[in-house]
């Protein structure tokens, strides 16, 4: 657009310039009067701005004369200050709209485009260049008023536009007027869209007083650049310069049309995403009916189709009543429930655990329309906090409770009997004899084994109503619920006690094993779990200290008995750290000379309280708390150097030998060959003056493995002898796999030596086997003159016992030696 700018003296107004430059349009720049209006008179520029601030009254003058011109009208902007005494004038002149020197770019922009359209809109109608009557006043005002209108109004007559407002021009983007008056209708209307069914009645026109009016929604007409626009037409019939004439009306809906499309769009989108979401989303009624979910959540249910599912009500897919009024609870109280988890029937009749979240819907007064939530399923979130919740109350190993289930079910019992004084529980605790053996001798694998094939045993011998638990290790509690009284525990006791004494298959292995039971009753000063258990684990002590493999009853001296049987660990611990633990020897005789061959090396244990322990109270405790390592290695250490005094100092002139007691659990060290060579070394004793006691009990828990270890000290020179022979454990198979090269006959044999014939009879085939064999004998605990004559009479080569000597310190030994042997029989425990 060309633009006409008067500019006074005042600067140049360099932003408003700018603009004008930057929005392209042609700027006539003036100073002076003349020269502006002969510019116009040229140009006939559509826009003038008059510079009004320092000259006002030339910028009036010009106002003017461009008003009195006959040329087409202009539409003057005026630049002036804000306070400026002319502007009233400069109105009464004839501007059209004023502007601010410091007015925006964007702003400038928008004023000029408004200006440049409403001279557009008050520009007089074109002549249709048909010879037509001057129009009537009342044409005249329709002209005006049209002209005025957004929307297309147009007349057409026998199918040719006769006349177009602005709006036409601008909707069909025509250059001017003359485009559209005169030519045919049907070019702008599109073939095949809505219209089309009322064309011939557009183009044929109407007569006047047809009152019809034919509006078509969704029609579409051609530009004249090719776009097509939707409009909404309506028709009806007139007259034009006294013509019948069919009116057209037409409002661009583009825009809205738009904004549908961009709505059905945005509702495919959420339909989309709505269905697409992984979760159940869902709408329920005011009384908890469904009335819109998605597929995830069909699919959630288990429902065939949605319409089973459209309507039903939370009471009909929770699974319990309790959990409908907990939900109800919630939301009346808080206007949500978050993460409700419950469980819920599917249509396939399978119970899942679903969380929801649901919250209420109100209008904007506050009215309640229903509700709305999400739901997924968490039943596999569910599954895995059950197996960590079970796993964190049960063995992972056998899968019986662990103590903490077993002291909460206990504690529950306990809880009954504060309810019912006649209710009564027991405890009993069981602890695995010789388990540790197997486990060192065998490894963890084997020891596992057993414990899982031990508890299912276990659980056969107790009531559904009974608690089984492992403990830790080796240790398992039995509950028993409701007992009348201390029988009721004994015969479970007596029948667990049965199933384990059966053998144990592990691996090809038969391994045998016991348990030690200790029974504890509720009583009423018993008040605390932690109290039954202890008793019971303390009777379970006093039953191990009665040999293994039996049961006692808690009383009330137990607890006491026990905890000084715990100091005595204690002490005893301390003594074999300390290397307090002293070692007697008992001479070992030949039978036929009786001369001294050697001395078995026997412990003593000097309590600085309790005086000398026997060795039946504190070995077992050294193999329970796997002490034996330890003072099994001091006594082979002590032993072999205290021999090899004996063969430096002379004190003997035959070669006497030593003998040391091997405990089964030290077979379970993968070092033990290497203990012997270590004592020999050390010591320098021969190792044919080194003599190993293996009982039979550790050939037969352990058979393999003594085996290898002992024919692994077969080679260093060391003689082997068998221990206890005859207490009944042994066999055939014994003597000719293990390489023994003595066995030593148990003292049961030698009392039954003198009992009747059959006694006598056993100990002659004992030794007439091992003459067989090709073994060396010797008998022990030998307490008369007559035993050892007897013994002599029947070719067994050595023996030992209280006849002889009992055991001896060490600083003893050399005067014995020294000494004639004494045949006086002294009856005492060694």
């Amino acid at each position: 657009m060309r633009v006409l700018f008067y500019r006074s003296a005042a600067p140049e107004p360099e932003l408003l310039c700018a603009a004008l430059k930057d929005s392209r349009y042609d700027l006539d720049t003036q100073l002076e009067v003349p020269r502006a209006l002969a510019a116009f008179v040229e140009h006939h520029h559509p826009l003038v701005i008059l510079d009004a601030r320092m000259s006002s009254n030339l910028a009036i003058d010009l106002c003017r004369r461009l008003r009195a011109m006959a040329a087409p009208t202009p539409f003057i902007l005026a630049l002036v200050d804000d306070d400026q005494p002319s502007l009233n004038a400069l109105v009464t002149a004839g501007i059209d709209d004023f502007l601010s020197p410091q007015i925006k770019a964007r702003h400038l922009a928008t004023r000029l485009r408004l200006a440049a359209e409403r001279r557009r809109r008050t520009t007089p109608l074109p002549d249709s260049g048909t010879a037509v009557a001057p129009p009537s006043p009342g044409e005249e005002r329709f002209r005006r008023l049209v002209e005025l209108s957004p929307d297309m109004v147009a007349l057409h007559e026998a199918g040719r536009w006769v006349f177009v407002n602005r709006a036409t021009v601008d909707l069909l983007a025509a250059t001017s007027y003359r485009d559209l008056i005169g030519s045919p209708v049907e070019r702008v209307i599109v073939e095949g869209e809505g219209l089309c069914e009322d064309r011939s009645r557009l183009q044929s026109g109407a007569r006047a007083d047809e009152p019809t009016q034919v509006t078509v929604e969704d029609g579409r007409l051609r530009r004249f650049d090719g776009c097509l626009v939707d409009v909404e037409f309506v028709s009806l019939p007139s007259t034009y310069q006294g013509r019948p004439v069919t009116q057209v009306m037409a409002r661009d809906i583009s825009p809205r049309k738009q904004a549908e499309d961009a709505l059905r769009r945005s509702e495919q989108r959420y339909r989309e995403l709505f269905e697409g979401i992984p979760v159940g989303v869902y709408r329920l009624s005011i009384r908890g009916e469904l009335r819109n979910f998605n597929r995830a959540l069909v699919d959630l249910l288990a429902y065939p189709d949605r319409i089973q599912l459209l309507g039903l009500g939370t009471t009909e897919l929770y699974f319990e009543e309790p959990e409908v009024e907990r939900w109800r609870r919630s939301m009346q109280q808080h206007g949500r429930v978050d993460k409700f988890e419950t469980r819920i029937k599917r249509f396939d009749g399978e119970v899942i655990w679903v969380r929801s979240t649901t919250q209420e819907i109100r209008d904007a007064q506050g009215q309640l329309l229903g509700y709305e939530g999400t739901a997924e399923d968490i039943s596999d979130r569910k599954s895995v906090e059950e197996r960590l919740i079970h796993d964190a109350l049960h063995d992972a190993l056998t899968g019986l409770p662990n103590r903490v289930l077993f002291m909460d079910r206990l504690a529950l019992s306990l809880g009954h009997r504060a309810r019912n004084p006649t209710y009564r529980c027991a405890v009993l605790f069981l602890d695995l004899d010789r388990f540790k053996m197997v486990n060192d001798s065998f490894g963890h694998a084997t020891g596992d084994l057993l414990l899982r094939q031990a508890s299912g045993r276990l659980r056969s011998c107790l009531r559904p109503t009974d608690t089984l638990a492992r403990l830790g290790g080796d240790e398992f509690g039995v509950l028993l619920d409701n007992v009348h009284d201390a029988s009721n525990a004994v015969r479970v006791a007596k029948r667990i006690q049965k199933e384990l004494r059966a053998p144990f298959h592990l691996e090809g292995r038969e391994v045998f094993s016991s348990a030690s039971i200790g029974i504890a009753l509720s009583a009423e000063g018993t008040a605390e779990p932690e109290e039954l258990l202890r008793d019971a684990d303390t009777a379970m002590y006093r039953a191990k200290q009665r040999g293994r493999a039996r049961y006692a009853i808690f009383d009330a001296e137990m607890h006491e008995q026990v905890r000084l049987q715990l100091h005595l660990e204690t002490d005893f611990r301390r003594a074999v750290e300390a290397a307090q633990i002293e070692v007697f020897y008992q001479p070992i005789i030949d039978l036929q000379s009786l001369e001294v061959d050697g001395f078995e090396a026997l412990l003593r244990w000097r309590h600085p309280q309790r005086g000398l322990v026997p060795p039946a109270d504190f070995l077992p405790l050294a193999e329970e708390t796997s002490l034996i390592y330890l003072l099994g290695r001091q006594t082979l250490d002590i032993a072999c150097q205290e021999a090899e005094r004996w063969r430096t100092e002379g004190w003997s002139p035959r070669p006497l030998f030593v003998s040391v007691n091997l405990s089964p659990a030290q077979f379970a060290q993968p070092d033990l060959v290497h203990q012997v060579e270590v004592a020999l070394g050390n010591s320098g004793l021969a190792a044919d003056c080194l003599r190993l006691e293996i009982s039979e009990q550790a050939t037969l828990v352990h058979p393999e493995l003594v085996l290898g270890t002992l024919q692994a000290i077969k080679t260093l020179g060391v003689h082997l002898c068998l221990d206890n022979f005859g207490t009944g454990y042994s066999s055939l198979s014994v003597l000719h796999r293990f390489p023994f090269d003595s066995v030593k006959i148990d003292r049961w044999c030698v009392r039954e030596l003198e009992r009747d014939q059959r006694g006598a009879d056993l100990v002659e085939g004992m030794l007439g086997l091992c003459r067989w064999r090709h073994l060396e004998t010797l008998a022990q605990g030998i307490e008369k003159a007559t035993q050892s004559h007897r013994l002599a009479t029947m070719q067994c080569q050595r023996g030992q016992g209280f006849l002889f000597a009992p055991a001896l310190p060490a600083d003893q030994l050399r005067a014995f030696l020294a000494s004639p042997l004494a045949m006086e029989a002294t009856v005492a425990e060694s």
